[in-house]
């Protein structure tokens, strides 16, 4: 609803716990008139990295005065080629397979690598082994392996049995077993992270 804020600025909360609520920016435009609305997405905050993105809507450049000692920039809307800040702050999560590296974003489409490839099981063993690996958002060619890229990942197998479903990364690197039970054919393999509605989805050959 429409909150009295003591501020040149009028803050719109959007997200609950790390899901954005979907508005309509024609509506939001009506209730909130010539309000200056600003938006703030962030993503790791620490003692010494602050990813954060203000989008800033209903003002002109003119009307903005940032004071800070941090290092930012500023851009128009259509930098971001029609991506969402949060997809450039949420960081992605390829998986490396049998030395192979496979990129996918979260509606399943294919990046980097090719998900056709049959997997099999080592010899002798009755699993086979994904290893984690982090980047900056949407897949830029930076890997992340701070020590504080150390988050939980959550792991989600259509098929079989993954151990363990929670893997805690040690400097943007994780490693977990999938066990297929002899089954052949098509995976899905999804990553995340809790509360965030962008998860990495994967499609593997069992052979």
């Amino acid at each position: 609803g429409k909150n009295v804020h003591v501020s040149t600025c009028l803050l719109l909360n959007l997200n609950r716990l790390g899901t954005a609520i979907k508005e309509d920016f024609g509506k939001i435009a009506l209730l909130y008139g010539y309000s200056i609305i600003a938006q703030i997405d962030t993503g790791i905050i620490s003692e010494n990295n602050s990813d954060i993105v203000i989008n800033v809507m209903g003002c002109s450049k003119k009307q903005i005065d940032i004071v800070t000692d941090s290092a930012y920039e500023m851009k128009s809307a259509s930098t971001l080629n029609g991506k969402y800040p949060r997809e450039i702050l949420w960081d992605n999560y390829s998986l490396i397979v049998n030395d192979n590296e496979y990129k996918s974003d979260r509606w399943g489409n294919i990046l980097e690598g090719e998900d056709r490839l049959p997997l099999v099981c080592p010899d002798g063993k009755d699993y086979i082994e994904f290893k984690i690996m982090k980047y900056k958002g949407f897949f830029t060619n930076k890997k992340l392996n701070r020590d504080i890229d150390d988050e939980e990942v959550f792991i989600e197998s259509s098929v079989g049995l993954c151990n363990p479903t929670r893997v805690k990364l040690q400097n943007g690197v994780g490693i977990f077993r999938l066990y297929t039970f002899s089954y052949k054919g098509f995976v899905k393999v999804k990553l995340g992270r809790k509360w965030y509605s962008v998860w990495n989805d994967y499609s593997f050959n069992f052979a």
